[in-house]
């Protein structure tokens, strides 16, 4: 069966066998990329970062800036995590699968995967196309997983969904969430009879000549020659190994500068590598590139919009506990760009910021120099923990005065402590509560990549508990002493009123 024909029978439009023409697109000089890019890492505070840029089937630069953890140099083929970059990857495998007649996007993943399960019977008509979507309708609230343990392989953690329920009906809603992508690459394993890490080698890093790129199960799978990515803590980046966590699928793969420039040569070029290798067809690329997702800006693997200029911006992003990336296809002019960053800031995604520069060089424009986001963020979290400090200092020393302002009133003095409470409740909730708004972190995870805000919610916590308790135990007392004031007097006073 031909590719076309594949693509035809699994419902997808065909499209032209080659890549469009690329509109003319402004020549980058390589030393002025070198400029920026080292000028935006230092302002930004960023340890290191590895670029990638194409132009059609050229690679036009890839280049390191900066240190890893250990110190050394970062270059070319320097490893680096893709973190949710892989759900393309892992797209196009799926996708693959369909022009190979094995899977059709619109037909249900149960099809293909008997094994998936969910304690909800709209799960039985989720999609294949949905799952590579996020429209399966598996939110974060229904299946939160900061706490799940790590699962040893694709199987078991598709396995773990069998008791969750869906947070929303089956194509109606676009939730992201990394179930989705655990699902799709079970689906290939399963399908295609081979693992999940050797498909991808065999299949993709393979063709394209990406020999430098691995895929992990889970994010303490050793790879040689990755070092240590880095958190900020009070403006100061802090290198620390990556929280244990299952990311086969949804953002396992580890790869480098050099590889990531084959990958958007054949994203670009109609799924044909630098080196002729093909991966897939151009109808199945553009299906991969087509917003089908509701919202209509996600499509297989890739978030697709339009620019106020009217050009196409292809694009994913990613963010580890430790490293962020993100990935740029611009159809119009033909280029592609790749950002690895070995660390990830609590507040600012700042390689989206270089991208960004970077597009606009593109366009023969002049890029904006990055802020220091982080040194600014950090400072106004390290004012706030003082001020935080300094006045549940004042409210425990001073407990003694407050309670005796409010003797008299003893009935008044919860609604008082109330706005305490409070505060320490939702400071110590903080990542519950987080949940429920979709952002799905526990307390350790927080230490990790936002210790300077962690600490303040804990001292804001700790600081309104013990102000309430210490005013209420100063209030108590009072009371027990104004009581036992007035009993002493009413004994004493008993003799003589009946002398």
């Amino acid at each position: 069966m031909t590719a076309a024909a594949a693509v035809m029978m699994a419902g997808l439009p065909l499209v032209v066998a080659a890549p469009a023409a690329a509109a003319p697109g402004v020549r980058l000089d390589p030393a002025a990329v070198d400029r920026f890019v080292e000028g935006y890492r230092s302002a930004a505070g960023m340890p290191g970062v590895v670029v990638a840029i194409t132009h059609d089937a050229t690679v036009v630069h890839v280049a390191g800036y900066g240190v890893d953890s250990t110190g050394a140099r970062l270059n070319a083929r320097t490893p680096m995590r893709l973190a949710s970059v892989s759900k393309s990857f892992t797209a196009l495998a799926v996708m693959q699968q369909v022009e190979a007649g094995r899977v059709a996007l619109d037909r249900p993943v149960r099809d293909y995967l008997p094994e998936f399960r969910m304690a909800d019977r709209r799960a039985t008509g989720i999609t294949v196309r949905q799952i590579l979507g996020h429209a399966s309708g598996i939110t974060q609230n229904a299946f939160p997983t900061a706490n799940l343990r790590v699962a040893p392989s694709l199987r078991e953690a598709v396995a773990q969904l069998a008791t969750a329920r869906l947070g929303a009906d089956p194509g109606t809603a676009w939730s992201y969430h990394n179930a989705n992508y655990w699902i799709a690459a079970r689906l290939v394993e399963v399908v295609s009879g081979v693992p999940f890490t050797e498909y991808l080698r065999g299949r993709i890093f393979g063709p394209l000549g990406m020999s430098h790129t691995v895929a992990t199960i889970t994010t303490r799978d050793r790879v040689p020659g990755l070092a240590d990515g880095h958190n900020v803590a009070y403006g100061f980046s802090v290198s620390r190994p990556e929280i244990a966590e299952f990311d086969a699928g949804s953002g396992g793969i580890v790869s480098t500068a050099e590889d990531m420039a084959a990958w958007l040569i054949s994203q670009n070029n109609g799924g044909q590598g630098p080196g002729g290798g093909r991966v897939l067809s151009a109808a199945g690329v553009a299906e991969l590139h087509r917003p089908s997702a509701p919202g209509g800006e996600y499509g297989l693997g890739w978030f697709t919009k339009t620019l106020p200029s009217g050009a196409r911006k292809i694009s994913h992003g990613g963010t580890a506990w430790t490293f962020t990336s993100h990935q740029v296809l611009l159809p119009d002019s033909g280029y592609g760009i790749v950002v690895l960053s070995n660390s990830r800031p609590p507040y600012v995604e700042d390689t989206l910021g270089l991208v960004d520069g970077l597009v606009a060089m593109t366009r023969g424009e002049t890029p904006r120099d990055a802020l220091a986001y982080r040194i600014i963020a950090e400072a106004m979290v390290t004012i706030l923990t003082l001020v935080t400090v300094t006045i549940y200092v004042v409210v425990v020393v001073r407990a003694r005065v407050w309670a005796h302002g409010r003797r008299r009133r003893v009935w008044a003095a919860p609604l008082r402590l109330l706005p305490h409470m409070v505060v320490a409740g939702a400071a110590a909730a903080f990542p519950a509560l987080m949940r429920s708004i979709g952002w799905d972190i526990n307390w350790h995870q927080l230490y990790v990549i936002a210790p300077s805000f962690a600490v303040w919610l804990t001292l804001l916590a700790a600081g309104a508990a013990a102000g309430t308790i210490v005013r209420l135990m100063r209030l108590l007392r009072l009371v027990r002493a104004g009581r036992s004031s007035v009993w002493s007097t009413a004994v004493s006073s008993y003799p003589q009123a009946h002398a």
